[in-house]
């Protein structure tokens, strides 16, 4: 269906710094691999035709910018890694469709959509040859186009990677960078923030949850053997604003921690959570945990430069709660969890974590630990205040903008849709055995949603 025509290197137009650039402890937990994927498509339009040259002469003056990713890993000591800043550049793919942009649905990242639109690389060869950028663009035969964006985690984060791409869309118009979009590379801020001389950590006053194992189903010593070769599906629903507010409004009888009104997130998260839990129908007593990924940017004091081209977030997950207290209690109980871990974040914990961070001695178990976010648990990462539909490269704003990345049991992404007006796209994976009681239970007992909930979820997806 997909056919890749060519294959450019593209480097940064013109001289850029060389030499070593030292990475946080924030870096380090991340994974190594092209895990940093936004898929963004654009609809049928006379002004895509020289789009070949535009995205490639764009791409190598934004690289000027970001010259790091045009860069390599390199591994030091205790599993961690440095970017060489070397100028060796990146990977752009050219492809052609012979379908039309209708013909693909809702685009959901299975494995067969991932191998057409997803360029990969050989992870077997060593690291420092990988690309830290890799993009392919593609046209449909109705001259529609994806473009899809793939980074490494360890250089920078979705909040970063989102600016990149609407930075690099300003210069595709011929538009130059305001002060705010020049992006800043030096990590010195966040690098490890222990007393003088080193000999002091602050990690002992916290109870650094985030690095501890997550909840197993009972009777399990893990969740990797029991859950993950298990079949997982896709499930993609549409909140519209108004089922938005229904969902915020239902914690309007409980007053949530630090008394703030709920937010789009944390409404949306929590209901997830509680109906995850309710179509695994694990036992009462089985202990459960949300997972989340929070922007730390302004939670640090001083505050993160809004251009910071690094990761600024940060994994936390809830406390531990039981099935039944998930299940039987208002959603706002699931709701402050969430509330709750997110206060936590304060400028003192982020950085007495990142001491117990530079503490270790090998950072290679913080990033495998990803693997067993599953059943009984979720994953929850809310990308409402991304700008993704500010990236109109000359042929109009995108159509339709979501994460790429999505393969693992309990993992959801909460993004926003092109109306801009409130509403919301949960894009989750669950164990397929799980799916359809799970999207009837997300529009159960509400009179905003579809009464027949699975088929118009279906119909949902078949529109986008």
């Amino acid at each position: 269906m997909v056919t890749r025509t060519s294959f450019h290197m593209v480097v940064p137009r013109y001289p850029t710094p060389m030499g070593y650039i030292s990475l946080s402890e924030l870096d380090q937990i991340q994974p190594h691999r092209h895990s940093g994927v936004l898929v963004y498509l654009y609809k049928p339009t006379q002004k895509n035709t020289n789009f070949t040259e535009i995205i490639k002469n764009s791409l190598s003056l934004i690289l000027v910018h970001y010259y790091p990713l045009a860069g390599r890993l390199r591994r030091i000591k205790g599993g961690r890694f440095q970017v060489e800043c070397n100028a060796k550049g990146v990977q752009l793919w050219e492809a052609k469709s012979e379908l039309k942009m209708a013909d693909y649905g809702d685009f959901a990242p299975t494995e067969a959509v991932m191998r057409d639109f997803y360029p990969n690389i050989d992870y077997d060869s060593p690291i420092e040859t990988w690309p830290l950028l890799i993009v392919q663009v593609t046209r449909f035969s109705c001259g529609g186009l994806c473009l899809v964006v793939k980074t490494s985690h360890v250089v920078l984060d979705g909040w970063a990677l989102c600016k990149l791409i609407c930075s690099w869309a300003k210069m595709a118009q011929g538009e130059c960078l305001g002060e705010v979009q020049i992006p800043l590379h030096d990590r010195t801020c966040l690098l490890s923030c222990r007393e003088p001389k080193g000999l002091k950590f602050r990690a002992s006053s916290f109870d650094h949850r985030p690095f501890k194992t997550p909840p197993f189903l009972l009777g399990c010593s893990d969740n990797q053997a029991a859950e993950i070769n298990k079949e997982t599906s896709l499930a993609i629903l549409k909140f519209t604003k108004e089922q938005v507010q229904q969902l915020k409004n239902s914690n309007g009888d409980q007053k949530l921690a630090e008394g703030h009104p709920c937010t789009t997130y944390e409404a949306v998260a929590a209901h997830i959570w509680r109906c995850a839990c309710m179509a695994r129908q694990n036992d009462s007593h089985q202990p459960t945990a949300m997972r989340f990924i929070a922007n730390i940017r302004s939670r640090l004091n001083p505050k993160l430069s809004s251009n910071y081209a690094g990761n600024g977030i940060f994994p936390m997950w809830t406390e531990v709660c039981l099935y039944e207290d998930i299940i039987r209690n208002p959603l706002s109980f699931a709701t402050n969890k969430i509330r709750e871990a997110l206060e936590k974040l304060t400028d003192e914990y982020v950085r007495s974590a990142m001491d117990f961070m530079a503490n270790l001695e090998n950072v290679d178990r913080l990033r495998r630990d990803g693997l067993s976010y599953g059943n009984p648990n979720v994953d929850v990462v809310g990308l409402l205040n991304m700008p993704f539909y500010d990236a109109d490269f000359g042929w109009g704003r995108p159509i339709y903008v979501f994460p790429g990345y999505l393969r693992d049991d309990g993992k959801a992404f909460v993004i926003p849709n092109a109306s801009d007006d409130g509403s919301a796209t949960v894009i989750l994976r669950l164990q397929t055995k799980y799916i359809e009681a799970f999207r009837k239970l997300c529009y159960e007992g509400t009179t905003l949603l579809p009464k027949d909930p699975v088929d118009q979820s279906c119909k949902a997806q078949a529109r986008l």
